[in-house]
């Protein structure tokens, strides 16, 4: 079984988690401090290219440029990276042990769409491993029964219509959090 990401991948993803949790275990940046702004607009940036994916799948010419495989691990390891960004720009949001976290305010609630979005992708990556594949490494309906594949299926294909307004949900929420910040913080509008 190969693994979900490719090596370089990992090894990018821990370079960054490494450097960042030592950066904040210096001094931790304010949540208005450039490191951190530039932090959730890495993040921001991730999720966006992430979708090119989603492209890849209905453009031949993308899939001309990589195989759909190697476009799934890039959206994952976007998606990834995304995540990894907008956890340290949040971190002040999990001092005084965690009572920020229960703060309903839109930078809250685009941490926790982040989340939801998050592990539904992974939910739905592990389901995507149980999908049966033909010689092009589209889902063949006409395979003989994998583990369930039918169900495999429509399990995937429902799951597909949750995560797409899940992550719509989270652009909405995250552009609201950029707009009420740069409004109303007004060192970040210098």
């Amino acid at each position: 079984m190969s693994p979900v990401l490719p090596y370089a991948y990992w090894g990018l993803l821990l370079a960054e988690a490494a450097v960042l949790a030592a950066v904040y275990a210096i001094d931790a940046p304010a949540p208005s401090d450039p490191l951190s702004i530039w932090l959730g607009w890495g993040g921001v940036a991730s999720m966006v290219v992430m979708l090119i994916y989603s492209v890849a799948r209905r453009s031949k010419r993308l899939r001309d440029v990589m195989r759909l495989s190697a476009w799934l691990h890039f959206h994952i390891f976007m998606g990834l990276q995304g995540v990894l960004l907008v956890f340290f720009h949040s971190l002040h949001l999990w001092g005084r042990l965690g009572a920020g976290i229960w703060t309903p305010n839109p930078g809250v609630l685009s941490f926790l769409a982040v989340a939801v979005v998050f592990f539904s992708g992974l939910f739905g990556r592990y389901l995507y491993g149980w999908l049966p594949r033909t010689v092009g490494n589209l889902f063949g309906a006409d395979q003989p029964d994998r583990k369930g594949s039918a169900g495999v299926q429509r399990v995937f294909a429902a799951w597909i219509l949750l995560h797409r307004p899940l992550a719509a949900g989270m652009f909405l929420l995250a552009a609201l959090h950029v707009a009420l910040a740069y409004m109303f913080t007004p060192s970040l509008g210098r």
